[in-house]
């Protein structure tokens, strides 16, 4: 099956040789960009209208619920997290669906943030002033298995093992990384990332000691689930006078007098 919007074309492009098969089924669906993903049994389709299930072997429509432009939706296993804009707040609210009929079966919000991982949603809500506090619920039940004030911590923006748009198909393992470049600075504004491997997450710390000219990077991976620190390693990311980078390895100490 496949989901298509409109698109340019391009002279340039030749026309197959010979036709495909013949389709099996054809769904009209709500105008605009489509994207989809098989959760469980049933194809999700998604875009600023609505989402669908569907039957992928015959193409009947199960379900429909509205959908917004600046709606997202998160696609977990038999489970799909759709998130919407709370109106005239900078918040959201999210509903927890059951894929094979389009059931709800929790909802949640208005929330500054909600992040949705394999088994959990973790949602930050702030009060009017600065005190906020991060809530993990469980995927499925949305019952609260802890709270945290979020005073001094943040939730990284990479989630574990989840695909944050319908279209994204899972693969191997990932490991994106960010990089500063520009003279490294002694404290503040230099950059800190984290990032998630599998269930392990491996964090920087780019505030190296005074006086450091190599700009030491220090790297460590801990355990999500439980917090253990499986290992520590520095990279060095010093900076010749016109920025450029040196070398992975740090600048050799003065010899003494």
């Amino acid at each position: 099956m496949s989901t298509a919007g409109a698109s340019c074309s391009d002279t340039s492009l030749k026309p197959p040789t010979r036709e495909g098969p013949r389709a099996a089924w054809s769904l009209s669906v709500p105008s605009g960009e489509n994207t989809t993903a098989i959760a469980g049994r049933v194809a999700v389709i998604a875009n600023d209208r609505a989402v669908l299930g569907v039957d992928p072997g015959s193409g009947r429509e199960l379900w429909r619920v509205p959908s917004g432009e600046d709606d997202e939706v998160d696609v977990v296993g038999d489970l799909i997290v759709h998130r919407r804009k709370a109106a005239g707040a900078d918040a959201v609210r999210f509903s927890v669906i059951e894929a094979a009929n389009g059931r709800t079966l929790w909802q949640d919000g208005p929330a500054m943030r909600v992040q949705v991982t394999q088994d959990a949603v973790l949602t930050t809500v702030c009060g009017e002033g600065t005190d906020c506090e991060i809530t993990r619920r469980d995927l499925r039940t949305g019952k609260v298995r802890w709270k945290l004030g979020s005073d001094g911590v943040r939730l990284a923006n990479t989630a574990v093992g989840v695909r944050p748009r319908p279209s994204r198909r899972p693969g191997g393992s990932t490991f994106p990384a960010a990089a500063t470049t520009g003279p490294c600075r002694a404290s503040g504004g230099s950059g800190w990332y984290s990032v998630v491997a599998g269930r392990t997450l491996i964090s920087t710390d780019h505030d190296p000691p005074s006086g450091d000219e190599n700009c030491t990077v220090t790297v460590s991976a801990t355990e999500a689930l439980t917090g253990h620190r499986e290992w520590t390693r520095k990279v060095y990311a010093g900076r010749e006078a016109a920025a450029s980078a040196r070398s992975g390895s740090p600048r050799p100490a003065p010899a003494s007098t």
